[in-house]
């Protein structure tokens, strides 16, 4: 990801000081199609064989995730099954409300990390 620092007034300092901040300038996405055509043309397989065995490895992730916690898959990463207690604010004359909010995380294979670069502008 690239990114460029922008000087800003700091609203919260009186004398108008100056405020740094990091704006992103470009971030490098990939997207599905890109993905199954690089599998593709790194494996020999055809488009179309990578976009269903991709598709079939994620649908038994999620499968084995309504049972297990924790899916590992050697190589590639971790999908987490997270479950979390949200409080919702309550309505007049009522008592709050708490319901549970399930989402899945993806933790990749160690070593792939973003890398910042920062851009400098003429």
């Amino acid at each position: 990801m690239k990114y460029k620092v922008v000087e800003k007034v700091n609203p919260l300092d009186p004398e108008g000081g100056k405020l740094y901040t990091a704006e992103l300038v470009e971030e490098k996405v990939i997207h599905e199609d890109e993905f199954y055509q690089a599998v593709s043309e790194r494996s020999g397989v055809k488009v179309e064989a990578v976009k269903e065995i991709f598709e079939t490895i994620m649908l038994a992730a999620m499968k084995k995730l309504q049972v297990h916690d924790v899916v590992d898959v050697e190589g590639f990463g971790t999908f987490t099954r997270v479950r979390e207690k949200v409080k919702l604010p309550a309505k007049a004359g009522k008592k709050p409300k708490t319901n549970i909010v399930e989402y899945i995380e993806f933790e990749p294979l160690g070593g792939f990390h973003p890398t910042f670069e920062r851009v400098d502008e003429e």
